[in-house]
């Protein structure tokens, strides 16, 4: 199925908003669940009043609304409406994961098809604005692009976190990231991924003693304390490998810290739509070159939300992961198999029904071999 969010009344601070989710079965469907989470809300309540966002990771996300689907032949349509409660002026998630069913045909069992979609709200005094992704861009200048509500710089304390066991006076020193992406029910270490941080004086002037870590399996890493007037600020990227380019865009765009958060872990936010197509795709690629005994070199790729399937375009050189293909283990594989083809090869096979080419339906012989 193919699902949208879109908002009835404009948000506004203080003010309950009703989004309307509305999905459309590309093919037969016997069931499924739906849930709606708020996983900023979430972060802010566990961290408490005042403090910065933060959720542990590996801890469910409660679901503020829960839904079975009906049984629905292709091309039926299905809504429903949930209510935001009012929040304060920020930077507010809604996400919309679940599972469809469909039943069995000749070519064998329905797989089931995880689905997932989000909103972002932007609520200020002056505008209100729904984007489908996190966008820096719509915050006011002065202010930290973050999710939650509206800060100017960073401020606060939070509930910490267990990974760094060590006496108050030894943590003290340092203070702790926690990268991760929200999976749809709760959040799960951007492991692998590189992270940067940089020391900047609070009056202004170049950054200095800027470093680079590897983000390990449980998301965590350490930094030396920021002194006295001055703010520790970093990003995220999911970096090139062997196997592919660096990502389009940016893992986390930005975080910051200061002094009074030392002995602390701040959670930084990463994006769902560029962690989980570089994981998938570094994972298959390594499989496959294992499997054949081919290298075949870094590949381009990118994530376009809105084509209409997932491709490899082989005069570029590049995968392409549509919103359907980017969270799946089998698209990237797939595309990754016309890659390292088109390289072996030295280029693809002339075919006929082969464009588009569904994995649930018979196409052609000559097809097969592409």
């Amino acid at each position: 199925m193919r699902f949208t969010i879109t908002a009835e009344n404009d948000p506004a601070p203080k003010t309950p908003v009703t989004l309307l989710i509305e999905g459309v079965a590309i093919e037969p469907v016997t069931g499924g669940e739906l849930s709606v989470t708020l996983p900023t809300k979430a972060a802010m309540d566990y961290a408490g009043p005042d403090d910065a966002l933060y959720h542990p990771t590996g801890v469910k996300v409660s679901a503020i609304a829960r839904w079975q689907l009906p049984a629905m032949a292709a091309g039926g349509r299905w809504k429903q409406r949930v209510t935001i409660p009012a929040m304060e002026k920020g930077y507010y998630r809604v996400a919309m994961s679940g599972a469809t069913a469909g039943p069995p045909s000749d070519l064998g069992p329905f797989l089931i098809e995880e689905v997932y979609e989000q909103v972002w709200m932007f609520i200020s005094d002056g505008r209100a604005q729904l984007t489908e992704l996190f966008d820096p861009s719509v915050f006011p200048t002065g202010t930290r692009p973050v999710p939650g509500p509206i800060l100017v710089r960073g401020l606060g304390r939070d509930a910490g976190d267990a990974a760094f066991a060590k006496p108050d006076t030894a943590r003290r020193r340092y203070l702790y990231t926690s990268l991760s992406y929200y999976n749809g029910s709760e959040y799960v270490p951007a492991a692998g991924t590189r992270i940067s941080g940089a020391y900047f004086p609070k009056r202004g002037g170049s950054g200095f003693n800027k470093e680079t870590q590897t983000v390990p399996d449980n998301g965590i890493n350490r930094w030396g304390c920021p002194g006295n007037n001055v703010t520790l600020k970093g990003s995220a990227i999911a970096q090139e490998t062997e196997y592919i380019t660096e990502a389009q865009w940016k893992l986390n765009a930005y975080w910051d810290a200061e002094k009074s958060e030392c002995g602390d872990t701040i959670r930084v936010p990463a994006s769902r739509y560029v962690y989980l197509p570089w994981y998938h795709l570094n994972e298959s690629a390594e499989n496959i070159q294992d499997h054949f005994g081919f290298e075949r070199g870094r590949v381009k790729w990118r994530v376009r939300l809105t084509d209409e399937s997932s491709y490899y375009t082989r005069w570029r050189d590049r995968i392409t992961l549509n919103r359907r293909g980017y969270t799946s283990w089998w698209v990237a594989a797939h595309e990754y198999g016309h890659a390292i083809h088109n390289k072996a090869l030295g280029g693809m096979w002339s075919t006929s029904n082969c464009n588009p080419h569904p994995v649930n339906k018979p196409t052609s012989y000559t097809c097969s071999f592409s």
